[in-house]
């Protein structure tokens, strides 16, 4: 299994991507939390409420999850972190491979 992490401005950002990448099969779930953050962008100390999402997806998908997230993600520098995940679930590993596509 992977997870990629990634964050956006808004809320209502955050469900419609998650949403769209559900629909599209991509991934099988998100998980969307508000985060405080603090980074530098354009030379000066930000600080942010943003929303912070995980997204689960199968190896198999990844990149073209990621590939699409890229193209629809609101930032110009948008963080798109993975990682992989050892899935002891057998339940959810069934559930996902019915719920993401094979290719």
């Amino acid at each position: 299994m992977k997870i990629i992490y990634t964050t956006f401005p808004s809320e209502k950002d955050a469900k419609e991507i998650a949403k769209k990448l559900v629909e599209e099969k991509l991934i099988a779930c998100a998980n969307i939390f508000p985060i405080k953050s603090f980074y530098y962008w354009e030379n000066s100390l930000q600080e942010d409420e943003e929303y912070a999402a995980i997204l689960k997806t199968k190896e198999s998908v990844v990149n073209k999850a990621v590939k699409r997230l890229k193209e629809i993600h609101p930032y110009t520098a948008p963080a798109v972190i993975v990682f992989s995940a050892e899935l002891k679930s057998e339940n959810y590993a069934k559930w996902m491979d019915e719920v993401v596509r094979t290719d």
